[in-house]
């Protein structure tokens, strides 16, 4: 009888690294390619799938946009299609300012990638620096040693029985919910004064167009140049607001704010494609 293939993650190529990296999307693939190139082993795990999309409204500023000169990939991304962003422009109720960015060799605008593009990017070059990556596996938890310093990791990968892993040093890179902040009962050292919730989809844009980001009466919004000849469209309002307006309609309240910023982005954000995004 015909028997269907199971697939199970890959098995860590040792037992102990110099470095363990939670979370393997910008920062800490990021953090592997950096570590790698340093001479270190490096293990990344990463429970979503590799090169899978994420919440993110993608516009990078000029210090992002130089590291990623600096480590060689910023032309690879232009290549992949990310547009150059040489403008910004902001809209402070019916006052327009716009500012031409300084280009140089290192620098010769922005860039808004796709996190499609930008992560998987990331995770190849700390690949080629010889970094190791785990995909669609979940640490369940970290381990210490005789001090309560923590050692190692374990994963938990599907079809497969939990592994302990050790490492000189443990990072963790894993976002909001952060499991490496849960099992350290890390401290909280600062906590915003300020809550934001913001909406996003996604419109065609015309070739050339520049950041563009929107203020009025206590609301917010932007349009960011991105891959596939699209932009986001951003709706941000204090997350009271949200709560309030968003929840039974995104759609609708969406078009409410970005009408009230600019009836020119209003008619831009009703070419909606793609997914649309709540980042609180």
């Amino acid at each position: 009888m015909p028997t269907t293939a199971i697939s199970l993650p890959p098995t860590p190529k040792r037992a102990h690294y110099d470095a363990i990296i939670v979370g393997a999307r910008c920062a800490g693939a990021s953090t592997a390619l950096l570590l790698a190139r340093a001479g270190l082993t490096v293990l990344a795990i990463e429970r979503r799938p590799y090169g899978s999309d994420t919440l993110s409204t993608h516009a990078l500023m000029r210090p992002a946009v130089l590291q990623l000169s600096r480590w060689g990939l910023l032309k690879p991304l232009l290549r992949a299609g990310t547009p150059l962003i040489e403008t910004t422009t902001f809209h402070y109720g019916d006052e327009e300012i716009t500012i031409l960015l300084n280009a140089g060799p290192d620098l010769p605008g922005l860039i808004a990638p796709r996190r499609t593009v930008l992560d998987r990017m990331l995770v190849d070059a700390a690949r080629k620096a010889g970094a190791e990556f785990l995909h669609d596996v979940a640490v369940g938890d970290l381990f210490a040693d005789t001090r309560g310093r923590v050692r190692g990791v374990e994963i938990r990968g599907a079809g497969r029985a939990a592994l302990r892993l050790s490492a000189d040093i443990v990072i963790g890179a894993d976002g909001i919910g952060s499991t490496v902040a849960k099992c350290c009962d890390a401290q909280v050292l600062r906590r915003g004064t300020v809550s934001a919730a913001h909406v996003y989809g996604y419109a065609p844009v015309e070739p050339g167009a520049g950041y563009h980001w929107y203020f009025r009466d206590g609301i917010a919004g932007s349009l960011i140049p991105t891959n596939a000849g699209l932009a986001c469209i951003v709706a941000s309002v204090p997350t009271k607001l949200f709560d309030e307006r968003f929840r039974l309609d995104h759609f609708r309240a969406r078009m409410e704010v970005l009408e009230a910023l600019s009836p020119a982005l209003a008619e831009q954000g009703s070419l909606y494609r793609n997914r649309t995004g709540v980042r609180p």
